[in-house]
């Protein structure tokens, strides 16, 4: 069955707009919201390597890692990095995510400093 394995020219476009779509959702729901499960299985296929995580929101100029890191999220900025997405990503304001993470919680600017360190090799603390 070699029809099974042919891929539409316009998968990775899908792919693409997919994750785009899931961000933007991400960034629009509410902060005590959960990611949604769409966007946690993406970001645990294989196919995600194929998808650019350090695009930048088209409206919030948020990238993935900046959102999560807003919402204090350790386990999502854990699988984004995993699944590739860049820790030296800078958002629209030319920030970088550990620098927009406010409060008197340093856990998420501790964590990102390392995976900016280690890049591929963090763990939660």
């Amino acid at each position: 069955m070699a029809w099974l394995r042919f891929r539409h020219p316009d998968s990775r476009s899908f792919l693409t707009a997919s994750y785009r779509s899931l961000l933007r959702s991400y960034i629009l729901s509410p902060a005590a919201d959960p990611p949604s499960p769409g966007l946690l299985n993406l970001l645990a296929s294989p196919r995600i390597k194929h998808v650019d995580l350090s695009y930048l929101d088209d409206d919030s100029g948020l990238s993935l890692l900046h959102e999560a890191a807003r919402r204090k999220d350790l386990r999502l900025i854990e699988l984004a990095v995993r699944a590739g997405a860049d820790v030296f990503v800078r958002d629209r304001k030319g920030k970088m995510a550990y620098e927009g993470v406010g409060g008197k919680d340093e856990r998420v600017r501790v964590f990102l400093r390392q995976c900016k360190q280690i890049y591929f090799s963090c763990q939660i603390v």
